[in-house]
């Protein structure tokens, strides 16, 4: 085994200082199919050190904290350790295009204490934007010198001096991808990420020959800590994949895992569902995947189904069966805190749905019964993290009992960034904290069955059912406490689905129209599909009036609410249809008529092919007709191979109708044809100047497309 991995590693400096020689491992970044780009080590130190020297120059000083909104990895990764070598204190955060995204950046920004921005122009633009018309322009206003735009971190010579750094500083803050009402940052030191790292490694039996291979996020705690920093620690070959190529083409996965001989993977349920979705058997001859030892399977609940359809579906390519690993762990862990053994075979077990409650002995059933759900056996705790199962006041459970997990050990935060009140209510005074999950333990394994807080786990990410419902109060006949919204496993579709519970006392038919314009919100707002949304005559609440979300979400699951959601899907869809028709024949605001025909033709086959897209119209609103935003993904990818760089997927979200989308693409390809005039007949540049504040008039949405569309021809 490689002696590396028990090296007295203190800080992350130490780790980068001990692998600033070597040349041969790095980091390969996936850009797509036929194009990757090689750093190694060495490189990474240099181009880190050199980074550094422009956050210094901007007086960026150790101990501020540095905001990333970066989607590119490599950026993402070089930034990233000129912040861990200058002291600099890195908060990762999903790229906004999405006006929740924007939100929640603006309220973590103002928890921080000293907080500088790194991002792109084009980002920054809508940033900016979405601030000053959110009554956040005073923080605008402050921006002018806390920004790092990334075209400043290019050509660079001169190095940065390395800080003095000690274990217990702070090597990165993470804020999970839930919620954005009360955003709370983990507090991760160095000493959290050396000692956890090395014990993941230790667990997953690392080696020298070992090459890891992820398409999961670097705002992920996963996909940075659990892939990325674990790799580097062990100085390990690895290959990072973004996650919207992945999105866009899953099977390039495999491909790639095959191509490269990747040993060690990483996904949750998601990823096997989505690559499986676009798995052709026939497509796939050349597949190689004996090379594989363990696919960390863990960010959300295991499907045992799910997990045995794709060890089957591959098994024909060398997937060995027993390579889907399962894990847990969490932000407050750091990453890992329990894992099964490298090389063992998925151990389910089927326990009767009725006796899973905190306090409750487990009552095993059989696959078959009625009454069972399944779970998977996760393993024991990794080392120096120590794991245990206790009732609602913190004494300790035996064996087989249901109750809460808590966790403590040198990889488990100490606090939450400047949030004195959610660190007392995780951290019990004994010294352990409470994860929010329940489980059981037998024989030092752990077995996860719940959430004791309310987490909604979609497409990989986290989401919080106060957050959906705060934006679903933005609609008058919603109003604080008339809706509830809960995650619900489909057996079916092996997915958890958003379900909604309204409170509305008229007839169905009248609710159809609420209905609608809940779904568009949460979808343009959110990037979410709701499943269902479900009409209540009255909320279930406490004596202290919390609405019970688990009692809805319980008789939604007992088939209690069947007969209603049948009849609202019907009415749904009389009402789509009826309500398309009479936009097709208003619409009389016709622009480059044979042009607008032919984009919307051209897209209305595109977007059929996709799942959710089969029956669209090009006046029906996406979010309206329940497309996921992984659907539009796709389908934005699409537009992107045919208009490289005329589109964005937030210009999806801001214009969700093929109409919409292509008369955006229309008054695109008119201003490149303005562009390409005025330079060809060499006019002053005040022309081209004036289509470009065409341009960003309508993309900060001071003028409508259909004025933008006006302006243009004018010019």
């Amino acid at each position: 085994m490689n002696n590396v991995l028990y090296r007295d590693y203190r800080t992350l400096v130490d780790v980068l200082e001990d692998k600033k020689c070597i040349n041969e491992k790095g980091v390969t970044f996936i850009e797509n199919e036929d194009y990757e780009k090689f750093v190694s080590y060495e490189d990474l130190y240099k181009n880190a050190r050199r980074v550094l020297y422009i956050l210094q120059s901007k007086n960026i000083k150790p101990g501020s904290e540095l905001v990333f909104q970066i989607d590119d990895n490599e950026s993402f990764v070089t930034l990233f350790w000129a912040c861990i070598l200058g002291g600099i204190i890195p908060v990762p955060i999903t790229v906004g295009t999405i006006d929740e995204h924007r939100l929640k950046l603006f309220k973590i920004w103002k928890i921080l204490n000293s907080p500088y921005l790194a991002i792109d122009s084009n980002s920054y633009i809508k940033i900016e934007s979405f601030g000053n018309k959110n009554n956040f322009d005073e923080v605008v206003h402050n921006w002018s010198d806390k920004i790092v735009f990334l075209n400043e971190l290019e050509n660079l010579s001169e190095f940065g001096e390395v800080a003095e750094i000690i274990e217990d500083d702070i090597a990165l803050i993470q804020f999970s991808s839930g919620s954005t009402g009360d955003p709370k940052g983990v507090v991760v030191t160095h000493k959290n990420l050396v000692v956890n790292t090395s014990a993941v490694n230790k667990a997953l039996e690392i080696e020298d020959n070992d090459c890891a291979l992820s398409w999961m996020p670097l705002t992920h705690d996963m996909g940075l800590i659990g892939v990325h920093i674990a790799s580097f620690v062990a100085g390990i070959q690895q290959y990072i994949m973004p996650t919207g190529l992945f999105v866009r083409r899953p099977t390039l996965w495999m491909r790639k895992v095959s191509e490269h001989r990747a040993t060690q993977l990483y996904s949750p349920n998601f990823g096997y569902k989505h690559y499986l979705t676009f798995f052709k058997p026939e497509q796939e001859s050349g597949l190689d995947l004996s090379c594989v030892r363990f696919i960390s399977n863990g960010a959300e609940p295991i499907s045992v189904d799910l997990c045995y359809e794709f060890l089957q579906s591959l098994a024909q390519y060398g997937l060995k069966k027993n390579t889907i690993l399962p894990s847990y762990g969490l932000a407050e862990g750091t990453i890992g805190v329990c894992l099964a053994k490298v090389g063992k075979e998925i151990v389910p077990i089927y326990l009767d749905r009725r006796s899973l409650d905190v306090g409750d002995t487990i009552k095993e059933i059989e696959a078959d019964d009625i009454n069972a759900l399944s779970f998977v056996f996760i393993g024991h705790s990794i080392d120096n993290c120590f794991v245990r199962i206790t009732d609602d006041k913190n004494n300790i459970f035996d064996d087989n009992k249901i109750g809460h997990i808590q966790i403590r050990g040198d990889n488990v935060t100490s606090r939450y960034y400047n949030n004195k009140k959610a660190t007392s209510n995780a951290i019990t005074k004994d010294g352990w904290l409470d994860t929010g999950d329940l489980g059981f333990m037998r024989e030092g394994k752990l077995v996860i069955t719940g959430r004791a807080k309310d987490i909604i786990f979609v497409n990989g990410q986290n989401f919080y059912p106060h957050d959906i419902e705060r934006v679903a109060e933005k609609i008058d006949e919603i109003d604080l406490g008339k809706i509830a919204v809960c995650g619900i496993f489909n057996q079916e579709k092996r997915k958890e689905e958003i379900v909604a519970f309204v409170l509305f006392k008229k007839s169905e038919e009248k609710f159809i129209p609420l209905l609608l314009e809940l779904k568009a919100l949460i979808g343009s707002q959110l990037g979410l599909e709701l499943a269902s949304v479900i009409p209540v005559k009255k909320m279930p609440k406490t004596t202290s009036g919390k609405v019970q979300r688990f009692k809805l979400a319980q008789w939604y699951q007992n088939g209690e609410y069947d007969s209603v959601r049948e009849k609202i899907e019907k009415l749904v869809l009389k009402e789509i249809k009826n309500n398309g028709q009479e936009i097709q024949e208003g619409n009389n605001e016709r622009y480059d008529e044979n042009e607008s025909k032919k984009l919307e033709e051209m897209l209305l086959n595109i977007c059929r092919k996709f799942e959710g897209f089969e029956h669209i119209g090009v006046d029906d609103n996406f979010f309206k007709v329940g497309v996921e935003s992984l659907a539009l993904t796709q389908f934005h990818s699409k537009i992107e191979e045919l208009y490289p760089g005329m589109v964005e997927m937030a210009d999806v979200f801001d214009n969700p109708s093929i109409r919409k989308v292509a008369k955006l693409i229309s008054i695109k390809k008119l201003a490149a044809l303005k562009y390409e005039k005025s330079e060809f007949i060499k006019q002053e540049f005040n022309q081209i100047d004036e289509i470009q504040n065409v341009i960003d008039e309508m993309e900060t949405g001071n003028i409508s497309m259909d004025k933008a569309l006006e302006k243009l021809k004018l010019i």
